[in-house]
Formats: structure tokens, sequence, C-alpha cells
């Protein structure tokens, strides 16, 4: 079982998978282009019902449903458990991968131009990857996985 639990929802939208991917590009597509890293808040707290709209049927039921889902996230990831949860996780993981990714530049003499922005996720994202100039998002499990395979991920988005 993951945290924070999400009980088998019966008022998804039927697209829900097809629609769950288009919200998430266009919110990437979104922070990638944010500079102070403001974006995701901004989304999560004053831009919720497109996701409602989106992901779930319209009826009442539907609508609590969507508003315990919402509730258990922002309780975890607003609590200091949720943060220390992942700041833990990634901390020493993020060190190491800076020192890689900035030995790999040194040996492929790529200059970055601008900072690259990385946002972590909690679990693997399950459909397609797009790719944004100096903006990447990875899962805690991109990080103790394959290396060299993110490091030329990140190598990509600095490149494009």
């Amino acid at each position: 079982m993951k945290f924070p639990y999400i009980p088998q929802l019966k008022c998804l939208a039927e697209d829900f998978e097809n629609e769950l991917s288009v919200l998430w590009d266009k919110i990437n597509l979104r922070l990638s282009k944010d500079p102070g890293n403001a974006e995701d808040l901004e989304i999560f707290h004053n831009e919720s019902c497109p996701f409602y709209e989106k992901l779930f049927l319209n009826n009442p039921e539907s609508f609590q449903e969507y508003k315990e889902v919402f509730k258990g996230f922002q309780t975890w990831w607003e609590s200091v458990a949720g943060k220390f949860s992942i700041e833990l996780a990634a901390y020493e993981l993020s060190h190491n991968l800076f020192h890689e990714l900035t030995a790999s530049f040194d040996t492929s003499k790529i200059m970055p131009k601008s900072q690259l922005k990385i946002s972590v996720l909690y679990d693997d994202w399950q459909f397609e990857r797009k790719t944004y100039s100096y903006y990447e998002t990875i899962s805690i499990i991109d990080f103790a996985g394959d290396r060299g395979s993110l490091i030329q991920r990140l190598q990509y988005c600095i490149q494009i």
C-alpha cells in the first residue's frame, strides 16, 4: 500500500488516463517556464477545478471523493512527515547526482546556459515523458536507478 492512500475510486472520468496525461503535460509546460518555482503551489492551491472537471465524473458523490483525495494529498505534502520523507529520500541521491552531472558536463564539454530545474515525484510516472528545456521531472526511483540513463536525460534537457 502507498501513502497517501487513495481508495478504489468509482467516480473517475471514463477517459481518466488520457485526461491525466494531457493535464500533466500542460502543468509540466508551465512549470518548465516558471523561474521561481512558485507555479506548483499556485496550481495545487488555486487551480484545483481542472483536476476535478477533467478527471472525475460530474456529480455530488464524485465531488466528495475528489475532495477526500485532494485533502489526503494536501495533508501529506504539507506535513512535516511528507516533506521530510521526500527530502530525506532525495537528499544524498540528489547531491551525488549533482556531482555526476557536473562531471559529465566537463567530459562532454556541455556548458549550461541556464539553471536546470528538477521536480521530484514520489512515485514513477506511468505515461509518456515529454522533454522540456532546462526542466525535468524525475521520481525517487529514477534517482536510485540507472544513473547513466538519468544523466543522459538531464543532459538532453540542457541541450534542447
